[in-house]
């Protein structure tokens, strides 16, 4: 997974694979078959490793603790890395890893919404794509983000930084209730004679 968003996958061989995981190029190739199927692998495990940690993280209610949150962020700095090479690379494989995290966010949405944690919504499918992209973007103009505010924001230190901006577009804190009312009765409007 490492070497992928360092040399980037057609110049990732599986001998340089197989030294970063300390292993032989024929175990790597008799595991995975290909290098293909070895991305494909990680993906699946990005994306696994991530919803663990984050249903982790609020069924224990760590997510309230800002320790917490800086000791995750270590730990998953390679997946952030990957996730953002993986997403920015395009193609079919970058739709592949798209459309797991869009399944996971669907899935962690529907449970939120059971256990009360988030309100309920009637397309969880739309809602899950709109919070991805916005969430993603992030991630895939990751340097430009970084050269802009003067930190690498896929370091730990960084991915801290953000969170209070984050937080404040998601929580909807950064607009007046006034303009949000008057933007969700402007919609309700133009939905109401859109059906007449």
């Amino acid at each position: 997974m490492l070497r992928f968003p360092i040399d980037g996958f057609a110049r990732t061989t599986v001998r340089s694979i197989a030294l970063a995981a300390d292993v032989s190029p024929g175990l790597v190739i008799h595991h995975f078959g290909s290098k293909d199927n070895l991305r494909s692998e990680c993906d699946d495990y990005v994306i696994r490793r991530l919803g663990e940690l984050k249903r982790t993280s609020i069924a224990e209610g760590t997510y309230r603790q800002g320790d917490a949150v800086a000791a995750m962020y270590q730990l998953i700095e390679p997946e952030m890395r990957y996730l953002a090479w993986a997403l920015g690379s395009g193609g079919a494989a970058s739709d592949h890893i798209f459309d797991l995290l869009l399944d996971d966010v669907v899935a962690q949405i529907e449970e939120y919404q059971e256990s009360g944690f988030i309100t309920q919504v009637e397309d969880p499918r739309t809602l899950a794509a709109v919070m991805l992209t916005m969430r993603l973007g992030g991630l895939v103009l990751h340097e430009q983000l970084s050269r802009t505010v003067g930190f690498d924001t896929l370091s730990p230190d960084g991915l801290m930084k953000l969170a209070p901006h984050m937080l404040s577009i998601f929580s909807g804190d950064l607009f007046d209730q006034r303009v949000i009312q008057d933007a969700a009765t402007a919609l309700d409007e133009f939905n109401q004679q859109t059906k007449e």
